[in-house]
């Protein structure tokens, strides 16, 4: 059992809002992305590294690093529980995670992340 981790518009945006404003700042594929199939970042199990959900906004933890700051007028990190999560803190967690074995299944990245495109539980 693990916990899954998304993006997801700020509970202070409407939706109507959020879109405006990435229209209005040119963030349209962002947008697009979010629409058609939300921001899944990836799943936290005991015992394993964190598994990031590979997606078309970023390919790699600095790119992630990127889209949150860039993005973080509009999305928050959630779990799936709808738990917000303070994205530093996050990171910080990511980290310690990353020093476990990798999956036999999963892509290593180079920068020692784990990246998979199946779909997650």
């Amino acid at each position: 059992m693990g916990t899954n981790y998304y993006f997801h518009i700020k509970e202070c945006l409407d939706t109507d809002e959020a879109y405006s404003t990435l229209i209005k700042s040119n963030r349209t594929s962002v947008l697009e992305s979010y629409v058609r199939e939300g921001f899944h970042v990836g799943k936290s199990s005991a015992g394993w590294r964190f598994i990031f959900a590979k997606n078309d906004e970023y390919k790699n933890f600095e790119e992630l690093k990127t889209f949150y700051s860039e993005n973080s007028d509009i999305f928050d990190l959630y779990t799936e529980y709808m738990d917000i999560i303070i994205f530093d803190e996050f990171l910080e967690f990511v980290e310690i995670k990353q020093n476990l074995q990798p999956d036999s299944y999963c892509e290593l990245h180079e920068d020692g992340t784990v990246w998979n495109d199946r779909e997650f539980s």
